[in-house]
């Protein structure tokens, strides 16, 4: 009886002596954390095609000149509330190239802006175009990447629309406005919307700005980006087939 248990504990001995040095030398890691790195490096570079960086320079380049040179009032409006037309190129490239692509042309041409000294108050308007731009472009094109069709595409743009003007007016009465008083003061702001709004005053002045002219001004704004964006999509989307022919390139450039 003794022998046995005597060989059986010389049995484990070596059994943990033999096992124990190679635990010690070769740290335990986990499959898929050695397959991370490789699998973000694999996306990025999925991501950041050829082609989709081409097209990216020329969509941001497009939406930075477009923020920047073809600004304009709409009469019936407060002057400071500029028309541009540069989500258009946005739309147009989270259509093509995704809801994250869009995002970038958005951000890109704030930056673009930023660093050229083209912003007037502070920045205090381009708070308002990124957070604007942002919900129009990425709300869109995240609807329209689920079904790729002319009807994901229109439902998209109506439901973006809807979103761009609710957050027209939150931006407006929490943050663009207030900024605003903080640097021209009150009497300033007044002054600029009373030719429209004859009987405004400060404690009336967000019914007058809000209804009369944030509102409709960004349907206005939403209803012309879309519409142009969507029939200039389609119609980059045909050159593109034929510019770029090949049994993926439809599924590459979109995904």
């Amino acid at each position: 009886m003794e022998n046995e248990i005597t060989i059986e504990l010389d049995s484990t001995q070596a059994i943990i002596e033999e096992v124990l040095p190679h635990t010690m030398d070769s740290p335990i890691v986990s499959p898929s954390m050695e397959e991370r790195p490789n699998t973000v490096k694999k996306s990025m570079r999925e991501f950041f095609t050829t082609k989709r960086m081409a097209y990216l320079g020329i969509f941001a380049a497009l939406s930075a000149v477009l923020h920047i040179f073809a600004v304009f009032p709409i009469p019936g409006f407060p002057g400071f509330l500029e028309f541009k037309f540069s989500d258009i190129p946005a739309l147009i490239a989270g259509f093509m190239l995704g809801p994250l692509s869009g995002a970038i042309v958005i951000v890109f041409r704030m930056i673009l802006r930023l660093v050229t000294g083209t912003t007037g108050a502070a920045g205090v308007g381009e708070i308002s175009d990124l957070l604007l731009g942002l919900t129009l472009v990425v709300t869109a094109s995240m609807i329209y990447q689920k079904t790729k069709s002319t009807k994901g595409a229109l439902v998209g743009l109506a439901i973006a629309s809807v979103a761009s003007i609710a957050v027209a007016v939150f931006v407006n009465r929490l943050i663009t406005v207030p900024l605003f008083s903080l640097i021209f003061g009150w009497d300033a702001i007044l002054g600029m919307v009373r030719p429209l709004y004859p009987a405004v005053t400060q404690e009336t002045f967000y019914h007058y700005f809000l209804l009369y002219a944030v509102i409709p001004f960004n349907t206005i704004r939403v209803v012309v980006a879309s519409g142009l964006a969507f029939g200039l999509y389609h119609a980059l989307k045909k050159a593109d087939k034929r510019l770029f022919p090949g049994k993926k390139k439809t599924k590459e450039i979109e995904n």
